[in-house]
C-alpha cells in the first residue's frame, strides 16, 4: 500500500480577489460563493444554468428523462479539437461546490492548459457539471432531484455521444471542490467501473450530526434519514468498493492547512489507508477552503496526476490506430553483445511484452565502434533472456493478461548482418533479419503499422528497403514505407542521411545529437545522463531487479559508459519502445507530444528529431523517470516467488 502525505507551501490569497481575477465579474455575480460552501445557498437550484460561453468554453444542454427537464453543462474543448478531427480525448468531469456554477470548471482548465500547450500533457476535455446548488451530488431520497443518476446515467453517455471522447474508464476522471469534492468521492469511488482517476479537493464530508446543523439540506436531500446519509457517504462507498478501487484506480486528496474540514479529510485518508487503497494525501500550507489556493499550491502535482491518469490510452482515431483489443505491433533490431545495456533493455522489454504484439527480435552487428574489435551477431543472448522470461511467466499471468509464450518469442529471434553501414547494403547482403522485416511489414497495413525500434541495426532496415525498391520499384516502395514507423537510437550505423535521401516518406524518429554537438545531447540519453540518479543506482538495481527472479539476475551491472557516475543502469535503447508503449504517454502518430520516449520536432525533410528543442532533449525522457521506474518495480515484484 502506497500513499504520500505532503505539506506544500504557498502565499495566502484572498478568495474574493481570486474569484474576480479568474472568473470575471458576471460569473461572480451569477454564483453565490465560488470557493466556499454557503449555508444560505439555494438547495434545489435550476437544472439549467444561464448560458455562458467564454474562454473557449461551450454551453450545452440535454433532455433528461430522469429529471424531466433540460439539464445544462459547460464543456472546455482542447484548443486543437477542431483542427485535429482524427483524435479522441480523455475527459475530466469537474464538480463545483455548494452554491457554485458549472462554469467554474475553468479553474482546472487554467491549470492544465499551459502544460498542454507545452506538450507536457495530453489535451483533455473538461466538463463542468451542474450539481444544482446544494445537492451533495446525491439522489434526493424523495426522488425529486436525482442529481447523481443524471450524471452517471445520462450526462456521461451524452458527452461520449456528442464529443470525441475516449469512452472508457481509463479515459475518464472525476474531480471536484468542497461539495464537489464530496461528489467526486461519492461518484468516483461509488462507480470505479466508470472512472480511472478521482481527484478530491477539500471534501466537505460532514458527520450526520454536523450536517443536521447546516440547514434544510438534510431534509431536502436526505429526508432527515441518518441511515440514508451514511449509505451515501464516501466512507461507506470506499469501504464497500475497496477491492475494485484498490485494483486500478488513481486517487488523491488535497486540503488546505487552515481548512475547517482538514481533520475530516485526514480521517478519510486514514480510512483509505486502512483499506489499503493506494492514494495521495496532500496538505497545502497556508491555504484555507479555496480551490484556487489548492491548485496554486499543487500545480505541478495536478499536472502530474492527470498525466499519470491518462498515460495508458490511445488518443488517435486515424488510420494507424490498432483495432479494438489489439496491441501495438513491435519489432526490435538490437546490437546485443556489444554494450551490455541492450541486455538491460531486453530484460525490461520482457516485462512489458504483454503490452505489445512482439513480431521480431533481430540480432544485428554487435561491433559498435570502440566496443569490440570485431563484428559479431549474438542472437543467443536474446534467447537466454527469453528463456528466463519463460521461467517467470507463470507468476506474471497472475497479475495481467496477454503474456506471450516464450516459445512464441523464441520463434521471432532472427540474425542480421555481422557487418554494418553502406558496405553491408546491396545485392548479396540479404539476411534472415532483413527478410523478416519485409515479411512482417507486408503482413500489416497503413491502418496497423509495424513499429520498428532500432537499438542498433539500421543496416537491416536499410537492406530491407533496398530489396523492396529493387524488386517492386518506386510504386511498391511507397506502399511499403507506409506500413511501418521507426524510432532510431543514435544513428549507430551512420545511415540516417542516406535513408532520408533515398527512401522519402517514412515515419521516422531519430534520437541523436546534431553533427558538431556533444554526442550526449540526445533524448534517449535521458535514461541515464540526467534526472534522479537514485533511481538508476546500483542500490536500486540490486533491490528491485537482481533479487527479483532468474530473469532479473541476468541484468548486467556494468556498461560501456566510462566513467559512469550515473549508476549501473543505462538502458539507452529503452526509450525506443517506450515511445510505442500505450501507457508511456507518447502518441506515435504525433512525436511532438511528450511521453516516456521523449519529445521531438518535425524537420523540413519530414522526419522527427530531438534537436532544436527549447530545452535539454534528455530531460524529455528523464522527467518521467519516477513514473516509469515505479511501474518497472511493480512488474519486477510480480516475478517474485510468493
Amino acid at each position: 500500500m502506497i500513499f504520500r502525505v505532503t505539506i506544500c507551501c504557498l502565499a495566502l490569497m484572498p478568495i474574493s480577489c481570486f474569484e474576480v481575477s479568474i472568473f470575471g465579474q458576471d460569473v461572480a455575480n451569477a454564483t453565490s460563493k465560488s470557493n466556499a460552501d454557503s449555508g444560505n445557498a439555494t438547495i434545489l437550484g435550476p437544472w439549467a444554468e444561464r448560458a455562458i460561453e467564454k474562454h473557449g468554453s461551450k454551453y450545452g444542454v440535454f433532455d433528461s428523462k430522469l429529471a424531466g427537464t433540460r439539464v445544462s453543462y459547460q464543456v472546455f474543448l482542447p484548443e486543437a479539437y477542431d483542427s485535429q478531427p482524427l483524435r479522441r480525448y480523455p475527459v475530466v468531469y469537474w464538480l463545483h461546490g455548494s452554491g457554485g456554477s458549472q462554469y467554474q470548471a475553468r479553474e482546472l482548465v487554467e491549470v492544465l492548459r499551459p502544460a498542454i500547450r507545452a506538450g507536457d500533457l495530453l489535451p483533455i476535455i473538461v466538463v463542468g457539471v451542474n450539481g444544482r446548488k446544494k445537492s451533495g451530488y446525491t439522489d434526493a431520497k424523495d426522488g425529486n432531484s436525482p442529481v447523481q443518476s443524471v450524471i452517471v446515467k445520462e450526462l456521461i453517455p451524452h458527452i461520449d455521444a456528442s464529443f470525441r471522447t475516449i469512452a472508457q474508464r481509463k479515459g475518464r476522471a472525476i474531480a471536484g471542490f468542497s461539495m464537489g469534492g464530496t461528489g467526486a468521492a461519492k461518484i468516483g469511488l461509488g462507480h470505479p467501473e466508470l472512472f480511472g482517476a478521482v481527484s478530491i479537493l477539500a471534501c466537505g464530508m460532514d458527520t450526520v450530526e454536523r450536517h443536521k446543523k447546516r440547514g434544510s439540506s438534510f431534509q431536502e436531500v436526505y429526508g432527515n434519514d441518518a441511515a440514508y446519509y451514511n449509505e451515501q457517504s464516501p466512507f461507506t462507498l470506499a469501504t464497500k468498493n475497496a477491492a475494485k478501487i484498490r485494483e486500478n484506480s488513481l486517487v488523491r486528496i488535497l486540503v488546505g492547512e487552515h481548512d475547517r474540514g482538514l481533520e475530516r479529510n485526514r480521517k478519510f485518508h486514514q480510512l483509505l489507508d486502512r483499506q489499503q487503497i493506494n492514494h495521495e494525501f496532500r496538505i497545502i500550507e497556508n491555504a484555507g477552503h479555496s480551490s484556487g489556493a489548492l491548485y496554486a499550491g499543487a500545480t505541478k502535482e495536478t499536472i502530474g496526476f492527470y498525466h499519470t491518469a491518462f498515460a495508458n490510452i490511445q488518443t488517435s482515431i486515424s488510420e494507424s490506430v490498432p483495432e479494438p483489443g489489439r496491441r501495438p505491433r513491435l519489432l526490435v533490431t538490437t546490437d546485443i553483445g556489444g554494450d551490455p545495456d541492450d541486455q538491460q533493455s531486453m530484460i525490461r522489454l520482457m516485462l512489458y511484452s504483454n503490452e505489445f504484439e512482439i513480431e521480431g527480435l533481430v540480432a544485428s552487428s554487435a561491433g559498435t565502434p570502440g566496443e569490440l574489435k570485431e563484428s559479431v551477431v549474438r542472437p543467443e543472448l536474446i534467447r537466454q533472456i527469453v528463456e528466463a522470461y519463460g521461467e517467470v511467466r507463470p507468476r506474471l499471468v497472475k497479475h495481467a493478461e496477454d503474456w506471450p509464450e516464450a516459445k512464441e518469442l523464441l520463434s521471432k529471434i532472427k540474425s542480421g548482418n555481422a557487418n554494418r553501414g553502406r558496405k553491408a547494403i546491396g545485392q548479396g547482403h540479404d539476411t534472415e533479419g532483413s527478410k523478416w522485416i519485409i515479411r512482417q511489414v507486408d503482413s500489416g497495413s497503413a491502418q496497423r503499422p509495424l513499429n520498428i525500434a532500432i537499438w542498433g541495426g539500421q543496416t537491416e532496415l536499410a537492406q530491407a528497403l533496398f530489396r523492396v525498391r529493387a524488386d517492386r520499384g518506386a510504386e511498391g516502395l511507397v506502399a511499403f514505407v507506409q506500413r511501418f514507423r521507426v524510432y532510431d537510437v543514435g544513428d549507430q550505423d551512420g545511415l540516417a542521411s542516406w535513408m532520408m535521401a533515398g527512401f522519402p516518406g517514412m515515419h521516422y524518429v531519430l534520437s541523436a545529437a546534431e553533427k558538431g554537438h556533444d554526442r550526449r545531447e540526445a533524448a534517449f540519453r535521458g535514461m541515464y545522463l540526467s534526472g534522479d540518479e537514485s533511481l538508476t543506482s546500483r542500490a536500486w538495481v540490486t533491490k528491485h531487479i537482481l533479487s527479483s527472479s532468474q530473469l532479473g539476475a541476468l541484468y548486467p551491472t556494468k556498461t560501456w559508459t566510462k566513467p559512469n557516475p550515473h549508476g549501473c543502469m543505462k538502458e539507452g535503447d529503452t526509450p525506443s519502445w517506450f515511445f510505442f508503449l500505450p501507457l508511456g504517454g507518447n502518441n506515435p502518430d504525433d512525436p511532438t507530444h511528450a511521453g516516456w520516449g521523449g519529445r521531438f520536432r518535425k524537420t523540413e525533410q519530414g522526419w522527427y528529431r530531438d534537436t532544436g528543442l527549447d530545452n535539454d532533449p534528455r530531460n524529455t525522457v528523464s522527467r518521467w523517470r519516477e513514473d516509469y521506474q515505479a511501474d518497472f518495480a511493480r512488474r519486477l515484484d510480480w516475478c517474485r516467488e510468493r
